[in-house]
């Protein structure tokens, strides 16, 4: 909450002040820090990136890639990530991100967890996710 409050302050002073023109070196340097401390690089839209990330983690954690991806979402997530494209794709939605991020995805990468695709790991991934989407992609609410 306290987090929140220093944000909306800041947020609040910007606003007001970059229209007027008016900010002064100690706010402009607060408004460059946190955007430092809180703003980080992505590769496409969050929503299928995060999934990826996860799908990234759990395939590191197993060791192996998976024979099966069962993706549990919040209506929101899955309503955002079913029609945007992945970049680099040429495709959209979660199978390829999903894929990708079990066969090429690190998540040491964070956001940027699919970096290393290249074409052929997308048409890898393109049959992959084929398989895995008939398994089970769906809401959870």
């Amino acid at each position: 909450m306290v987090k929140w409050m220093v944000y909306k302050s800041i947020f609040s002073t910007f606003v007001q002040n970059i229209n007027l023109g008016q900010m002064t070196e100690s706010e402009r340097k607060q408004i460059i820090a946190l955007i430092q401390r809180e703003v980080i690089p992505a590769i496409g839209c969050t929503e299928p990136i995060a999934v990826a990330l996860c799908v990234a983690k759990a395939t590191e954690t197993l060791g192996a890639k998976p024979e099966k991806i069962k993706v549990l979402l919040s209506a929101n997530i899955l309503k955002n990530a079913m029609g945007v494209g992945i970049p680099g794709t040429g495709m959209i939605g979660l199978p390829i991100a999903v894929a990708l991020g079990a066969l090429i995805g690190k998540s040491d990468y964070q956001l940027e967890v699919l970096k290393d695709s290249t074409p052929e790991a997308v048409e890898e991934g393109r049959h992959y996710g084929e398989a895995l989407y008939r398994s089970d992609v769906r809401s959870r609410w």
